[in-house]
């Protein structure tokens, strides 16, 4: 007796680098946001933390792909 559908599902694939890249993503724009309510100009950390976010998250999503 064999059970019906006993094979093994491919995982998610890329689901982490999603989750850290959206969550880098959100940190450095709701620091740049609070930076320019506050009246100063945003330093340039805050765009590399955004840029981070965005290379991370389209590396999830190419890897979900391949």
């Amino acid at each position: 007796m064999t059970k019906a559908g006993c094979y093994k599902e491919r995982p998610v694939r890329g689901i982490k680098r999603k989750i850290l890249g959206v969550s880098l993503l959100s940190v450095g724009l709701l620091n740049t946001m609070l930076t320019l309510k506050a009246g100063t100009a945003p330093d340039g950390f805050n765009y590399i933390i955004v840029g981070a976010g965005l290379l991370i998250f389209f590396s999830g999503l190419l890897r979900k792909q391949a």
